[in-house]
C-alpha cells in the first residue's frame, strides 16, 4: 500500500513540474513593413561676391540642374548677348526685357533659360534633355559667372604676382635666418675652440 501511494505522489509530482515549466504561446509577430526611398545625390555651390554684387547659385542632383544668379544690372545686355550667341533665336520668347529660351519635348520642359534685368536663371531636366544640352548649359553657367563676379585674365595674373611677391618675400626671408644661424654656428665654434685652449 505504502508503494502505491509513494508510485502516486512521484507522478503527480512529475505532472505539477511540467505543467509549471511549460511556456506561454508566442504571441504572432507584428508585420514589419520597409520603406525605400530613391536616393537623389545633390549638390549645391553658392558663391557671393560683394565687390561686384553678384550672387550665383547652382544645384546638380541626379534629376535636374538649376542655376539662379544675382549681377549688376548694366551687364545683363553683354550676357543677353552671349546668350544669343549661344541659344540662338529658336525656341526664344521675349517680352519687354525678359527673355526666355525653352524647349520642350513631348509636351514637357527639357529646360528653360530666363534672363531679366539683373537675374538669370538656369533649370534642365536631367531626364529629357540630352547630356550634350547638359554640359552646355554647365558650360553657359560658368562663363557668366566668371564674368558677373568679375573673373578674368588680369585679375588671375595679378593674383599670381601677388603669390610671387609674397614666396619671394618668405624665400628672403628664410635666407637671412639661414645666415644668422651659419654666423651663430661660426661663434659657438669659435668659443670652443677658445674654450679648449684655456685647457
Amino acid at each position: 500500500m505504502k508503494t502505491i501511494i509513494y508510485i502516486i505522489s512521484i507522478l503527480l509530482m512529475s505532472l505539477t513540474n511540467m505543467y509549471g515549466q511549460s511556456e506561454p504561446p508566442t504571441p504572432p509577430s507584428t508585420p514589419t513593413t520597409s520603406k525605400h526611398s530613391k536616393k537623389n545625390k545633390s549638390s549645391t555651390s553658392i558663391h557671393i561676391d560683394d565687390t561686384n554684387y553678384s550672387y550665383f547659385s547652382t544645384t546638380d542632383s541626379d534629376e535636374d540642374f538649376k542655376i539662379k544668379a544675382k549681377f549688376d544690372e548694366g551687364k545683363s545686355s553683354k550676357i543677353k548677348s552671349y546668350l544669343m550667341e549661344e541659344l540662338g533665336r529658336e525656341n526664344l520668347v521675349i517680352s519687354g526685357n525678359k527673355y526666355v529660351w525653352e524647349y520642350t519635348y513631348d509636351g514637357d520642359i527639357a529646360y528653360e533659360v530666363r534672363l531679366d534685368k539683373g537675374s538669370l536663371r538656369i533649370d534642365v531636366d536631367k531626364e529629357l534633355a540630352s547630356s550634350g544640352i547638359e554640359n552646355k548649359m554647365k558650360t553657359i553657367g560658368k562663363n557668366i559667372k566668371n564674368y558677373t563676379s568679375g573673373s578674368n585674365e588680369k585679375r588671375d595674373k595679378e593674383r599670381l604676382k601677388r603669390e610671387a611677391d609674397r614666396k619671394l618675400r618668405e624665400a628672403d626671408r628664410l635666407k637671412r635666418e639661414a645666415e644668422r644661424l651659419k654666423r651663430e654656428a661660426e661663434r659657438l665654434e669659435r668659443e670652443a675652440k677658445r674654450k679648449a685652449g684655456n685647457r
